[in-house]
């Protein structure tokens, strides 16, 4: 018995080896994220699936920050989420260009007690945490806060926000820093942005809303 679940762990292991998508597996479309990149493989397969877009001069601007309604876009492109909704939920979304992304996405972004999406400013990695979290269902009911404590700036993160990111965190929808600090405030680059799609489509059998 125990040599036939050996044997049966071997070859789901020898399977997902063989599916490791790596650099060679793509070719390199902007001329800004070569293969030595440390998200070629996240930023080309987004772009190969049509999720992302670079500019018209063939760059993609990796470090480039990801603004709130940026995110909301890619998010929804990943996710095959429907757009029909035109109408104005939040106060400074009227005639926006993102407006039908954001109202797609409602149910899984933040927005603020004042009524607003702010989707000029910066996307910030607490942001991003809770939206995947959201995105793709898990259950908060039970939350192990445990992995946090590894964080030495956990207030970083808000309260609200803590339960998502010891989710995320658990499921590797998202990572730390090498010197154990999370930044929930900090804002992501478009690199960052797609490694956390990436990754959050890859990870976890709880896509609800994913199609």
């Amino acid at each position: 018995m125990k040599k036939t679940v050996c044997m049966i762990a071997a070859v789901l292991l020898l399977i997902q080896i063989t599916y490791a998508k790596t650099a060679d597996d793509y070719p390199q479309k902007f001329w800004d994220v070569p293969k030595e990149h440390w998200a070629f493989v996240y930023i080309a397969d987004l772009a190969q699936r049509g999720v992302i877009n670079g500019y018209e001069n063939g760059s993609f601007k990796p470090s480039k920050t990801i603004t709130r309604a940026e995110w909301a876009k890619i998010m929804v492109d990943a996710a095959g989420l429907q757009i029909s909704d035109d109408a104005v939920y939040f106060t400074d979304m009227s005639k926006h260009w993102a407006n039908k992304y954001v109202n797609a996405a409602k149910n899984y972004l933040t927005g603020y007690t004042d009524g607003s999406y702010r989707p000029n400013q910066a996307a910030t990695r607490e942001d991003v945490t809770v939206a995947m979290v959201r995105l793709k269902g898990y259950d908060l009911s039970e939350v192990d806060y445990s992995n946090l404590s590894k964080f030495t700036d956990v207030d970083s993160i808000s309260d609200y926000a803590k339960g998502y990111v010891s989710v995320a965190i658990q499921n590797d929808l998202i990572s730390g820093f090498e010197n154990n600090t999370f930044r929930g405030q900090d804002t992501l680059t478009r690199a960052e942005a797609s490694a956390i799609l990436y990754r959050a489509f890859q990870h976890g059998n709880a896509d609800k809303t994913v199609t």
